[in-house]
């Protein structure tokens, strides 16, 4: 690779050969739903849940980086 910009573009090339879009693949985590909470007070808010774990821990595998739960 000549830079990381390359090396990103080809980890969504290969996202995007598999699931039709970049898009299609972050909204696969939710069925296509946007996720809405009511919460009231922002320091109610998980840092983490179990789908942004799940989709960290992917994206982790599919070799990209600074993809952690919380910044997901």
């Amino acid at each position: 690779m000549g830079n990381k910009g390359d090396a990103i573009g080809l980890l969504s090339l290969v996202v995007v050969e598999e699931f039709g879009s970049f898009s299609a693949y972050l909204w696969s985590y939710v069925n296509c739903n946007p996720i809405i909470n009511g919460y009231k007070y922002t320091n109610n808010i998980p840092m983490r849940i179990p789908k942004s774990e799940a989709m960290s821990r992917d994206m982790v595998n599919r070799e990209f980086q600074l993809v952690g739960p919380t910044i997901i």
